[in-house]
């Protein structure tokens, strides 16, 4: 990788021309785009017409090529990989796996999502406070992954949606001190996890949910909450609430966009799971492991995975999948819900969950539920970075933000799969395109 710095310590200064710069703020393009990279930050981001560099400025010719924000995955497990029989073998078992062995994975999985193009990832459950170790090895680059927005564990209710008893915390004053407990250790959000139990019921109960927003957002952390079912009761009690971000959104129909869209909170979608059969077996984990040459020819597997699987499955369409308690929507009624919610004003983000390496497969799934591509590509950038709380320092292409960045061979506005196509990829200044998937 090309430091941010030369051999003095001076920022290096360098720049990036392409055809077509898509800012992320779901509205602003720039044709034949320049960017001057100073260190870890955007010094300048203009037009080749207005931004005029030094001479002798080292300049990447990008050519026909699209720059873009940096993605922000908003719902990922950097150490979980769904192999097993079921989710309830798989999701268990790796978590009581060795410390070593969960954090190998979990630093095979950063490096794919980085070469798919993903800047910054919000990590929303993990054991032993491994992403917290892991955000500070990202940041003093001993680990080669996306800037991390670490959880530590999940909290939930004892025979709730917590997959391994330890994460279980019972009462609003267990629960405030866990959560000061977590912060203390480095956690930069709370992740808790909510099933429907009946129409008007969640996990929790209200004064343990209060009890969670509250002690939070006293230490100056948000909440992110795993909401399905099949009534919206989860939904509904974390809007009461003032839950910050509302995980997953299953159900998800016109009364809830109501109710959301008078609230001050916001969806962290992870929508390309729903077109995937989980868990998938070992060929498909010998693709990604030793067969996929770039992160593009992953992603393409990926997006041809899913469509081979509703050809297979076609009441997945239209039909909810129950495992236990928990819910994957039917395909057509939530996308056009979706769709619903972005013209609500609701800010929607998206994440990738557990599959690593496809993220942008999830901003194509916004544009086929009927947003338009602008806005589709904001959900993974400009409006992610909403959802996460770093739009101040990350999300767009604008002077002065960190030089987070990635080019992609085409035009995403005119062909959205362009965004599997990744090229550049830049983070904090510092390219990491140079790496191989495995």
């Amino acid at each position: 990788m090309a430091a941010s710095s030369d051999s003095n310590g001076k920022s290096r200064e360098w720049a990036v021309r392409a055809k077509l710069a898509v800012v992320g703020d779901g509205k602003t393009t720039i044709d034949r785009a320049v960017m001057l990279i100073r260190g870890e930050h955007l010094a300048a981001v203009g037009s080749e017409r207005d931004l005029k560099l030094t001479p002798g400025t080292e300049v990447v010719d990008l050519g026909d090529e699209t720059l873009l924000p940096g993605f922000i995955d908003t719902h990922n497990h950097p150490s979980l990989k769904p192999i097993g029989a079921v989710a309830s073998d798989y999701i268990p078992s790796q978590f009581y796996d060795p410390d070593a062995r969960i954090t190998a994975r979990a630093v095979h999985n950063l490096r794919l999502d980085l070469l798919c193009g993903v800047t910054t990832l919000r990590c929303v459950g993990e054991l032993n406070f491994i992403d917290v170790v892991l955000a500070s090895d990202v940041h003093h680059h001993l680990v080669a992954g996306p800037g991390i927005i670490p959880s530590g564990p999940r909290l939930g209710p004892t025979g709730g949606h917590v997959w391994i008893p330890e994460w279980s915390v019972d009462g609003p004053e267990n629960i405030r001190r866990v959560i000061k407990g977590y912060v203390e250790q480095g956690s930069k959000l709370i992740k808790i996890g909510l099933l429907d139990e009946e129409p008007e019921k969640t996990s929790y109960s209200e004064a343990e949910l209060r009890a969670v927003t509250d002690e939070s957002h006293r230490l100056g952390v948000p909440v992110a909450a795993h909401c399905t079912g099949a009534w919206g009761s989860s939904i509904r009690a974390c809007v009461k609430t003032e839950v910050d971000v509302i995980e997953h959104v299953t159900p998800l129909n016109e009364q809830i966009i109501a109710e959301v869209s008078r609230s001050k909170t916001a969806f962290s979608l992870t929508p390309f799971v729903y077109k995937l059969g989980w868990p998938q077996g070992k060929d498909y984990w010998d693709v990604q492991d030793f067969k996929a040459r770039s992160a593009k020819e992953w992603m393409d597997f990926n997006a041809e995975a899913g469509k081979a699987y509703l050809k297979a499955n076609p009441k997945v369409v239209t039909e909810d999948r129950f495992f236990g308690r928990e819910v994957f929507p039917a395909l057509e009624p939530w996308m056009k819900a979706v769709k619903l919610a972005w013209q609500a004003g609701i800010p929607m983000s998206v994440g990738s969950d557990c599959p690593h390496g496809i993220f942008p497969l999830n901003m194509e799934f916004m544009a086929e539920c009927g947003i338009p591509a602008l806005d589709a590509i904001s959900s993974g950038t400009g409006m992610a970075a909403r959802v996460s709380g770093i739009a101040d320092s990350t999300g767009t292409l604008q002077a002065g933000k960190l030089a987070d960045f990635v080019s992609v061979r085409g035009n995403p506005l005119k062909d959205i799969t362009a965004l599997r196509d990744i090229h550049l990829v830049v983070r904090g200044g510092i390219r990491y395109d140079h790496l191989s998937l495995q």
